[in-house]
This record gives C-alpha cells, structure tokens and sequence, in this order.
C-alpha cells in the first residue's frame, strides 16, 4: 500500500510491523497528511491515534486490507 501511494505521489507517513526492504526499516516520514499504519486490529488503530483525536480536529478514516484469497 505504501508503495502504491509513493507512486501516486500522495507522500504517505508509513509505520509497519517488519522491516520493509525499500526503506531498510519500518517506518517513513512522508510530508503529507496521509498515514498508513500496520495493525491487528482496529482497536490497535484506535489506541494508537487517540492522541493525535486528543489534540486537534483530525478525522481518521481505517481502510482494512484483505488478504488475497
């Protein structure tokens, strides 16, 4: 998905679980106001971004990501 959106020139901030090889680690600043985060479950998404609902206005939308069948 990080990939996908570096392509589209949408800049994205990308936090991971495991190494990702393009970056020799797991994570990337992007200058834009697209994150993408790795977690197992939405509750994990809710924990990690309820500081960022704490201190301003930001709206954020999870997008699951199914495995192929």
């Amino acid at each position: 998905m990080a990939t996908i959106m570096e392509i589209g020139n949408y800049d994205p901030t990308v936090f991971n679980g495991g190494i990702i090889n393009s970056y020799s680690k797991n994570n990337r600043y992007g200058r834009s106001n697209w994150m993408i985060v790795e977690a197992e479950t939405f509750e994990a998404i809710d924990e990690m971004f309820e500081p960022i609902r704490a201190m301003s206005d930001a709206v954020i939308n999870p997008v699951m990501a199914l495995p192929a069948s």
